[in-house]
């Protein structure tokens, strides 16, 4: 599950509703501007000047409410300016051109590992410990390290073989990868409340796109199986971790995010050993999330599965509706995809990855960016998801 705040809505929406984004002397940093036919200016960019004096990420301080933030500015659209901070979060700052903005230096250097440890050891305290691997900087309850640690580490680095292995160019993430392993689920419930002002029994874990975290908790020993192993067959955890991974290493962007449908699809698809561990696991079987395939048994009638699936593309509303129902289908229709035409998903992802910051398709973009890669014939496209299921269901 990706959670993205009102805030970051806000400002994509500002942009549909009008703004198009131009670059500043770097391409990285982009100021969100009025086009002609809008009928209205934007005010200034406070920070337009001072990333034009950078050749690279510039940072940044910027003042507000007796604080000084730290940070390189990624867009601006009249109202706030959004702040890339140096552990990988995104600050949404009111900005307007009385603020005093200085260039603290002409590049942009994130956190290293340790000193994003000793940052989170300050912020969680004597109750947790803080490890490191040389992706991740994890929290976890004392005496866990060997639990969580390392099998992050792996994952992360499953997945990047995979994606290598299957025509993607996943890069190096730009920050430490930071997991919160919470003591229980009574802490979780309070983190979510306190942080997020979210309350939902249902959601297990989270990746938190703003704060570039991945947030869960221990299951304690008497849940968790006492095998280093474990970890790699807990869904939730898989499916949170690609999220992250996906977002860092721009295989999905984090900053444009892509559709429903294939950012839950692909981290669904990795709940599957076949994915999650595919130098391990390489029978066809292995690719199977059994889970979500029960859960798609369910679904009935089974003859209108098909039509379900495409309709996913441009509707991401449909989520709003039927969640469960939808997540499945999702799910569904991404394995369709990677099974039957692999090549044409690497390249639609790649095509959404590369959007540029602060956009997101409209529902026609969408439908258009599908139908370049995967054809306009809907009735075909239906006709072989309903004979690629026609001996699963």
């Amino acid at each position: 599950m990706i959670l993205i705040e009102p805030r970051t809505q806000t400002l994509i929406a500002s942009i549909l509703a009008g703004l198009a984004i131009t670059f500043l002397a770097n391409p990285a940093v982009a100021q969100l501007q009025i086009p002609k036919h809008a009928g209205k200016k934007l005010p200034p960019d406070p920070a337009k000047e001072i990333a034009k004096q950078s050749t690279g990420l510039p940072t940044i301080k910027f003042p507000h409410d007796g604080k000084n933030f730290y940070g390189s500015p990624l867009g601006f659209d009249g109202k706030q300016l959004a702040l890339l901070r140096w552990d990988g979060r995104v600050s949404y700052l009111p900005a307007s051109v009385e603020k005093k903005i200085e260039l603290i230096d002409r590049n942009f250097l994130p956190y290293t590992n340790e000193e994003l440890k000793e940052r989170l050891k300050k912020e969680f305290g004597s109750r947790y410990a803080v490890s490191t691997t040389e992706h991740y900087v994890v929290v976890h309850p004392h005496g866990t390290a060997k639990i969580w640690a390392e099998p992050f580490e792996k994952l992360h680095q499953s997945f990047v073989y995979w994606c290598q292995q299957n025509g993607m160019t996943p890069t190096e993430p730009k920050f430490p990868l930071v997991a919160i392993v919470l003591r229980s689920r009574r802490d979780f419930d309070l983190f979510m409340k306190n942080e997020l002002k979210v309350s939902d029994r249902a959601i297990q874990g989270f990746y938190h796109n703003t704060s570039n975290r991945m947030v869960m908790f221990d299951p304690s020993s008497k849940v968790r199986v006492e095998d280093e192993t474990w970890l790699y067959s807990h869904p939730t955890i898989i499916h949170e971790a690609t999220h992250q991974s996906a977002f860092n290493t721009n295989v999905q962007n984090r900053f444009s995010p892509p559709p429903l449908w294939i950012a839950e699809g692909l981290a669904m698809l990795f709940e599957a050993p076949g994915y999650s561990r595919s130098k391990q696991f390489k029978k066809p079987d292995h690719r199977i999330n059994k889970r979500r395939l029960a859960a798609l048994k369910k679904l009935k009638p089974h003859s209108n599965l098909p039509a379900r699936m495409v309709s996913l593309v441009g509707n991401n509303r449909l989520f709003e509706s039927k969640p469960l129902e939808y997540y499945t289908l999702s799910w569904a229709f991404t394995w369709f995809l990677a099974e039957q035409k692999r090549e044409q998903l690497i390249r639609f992802m790649k095509a959404d990855a590369a959007r540029k910051p602060f956009t997101k398709l409209t529902p026609a973009d969408e439908l258009k960016l599908f139908a370049r890669h995967f054809g306009n014939d809907m009735e075909k496209l239906k006709r072989e998801i309903r004979e690629f299921y026609a001996d699963k269901l």
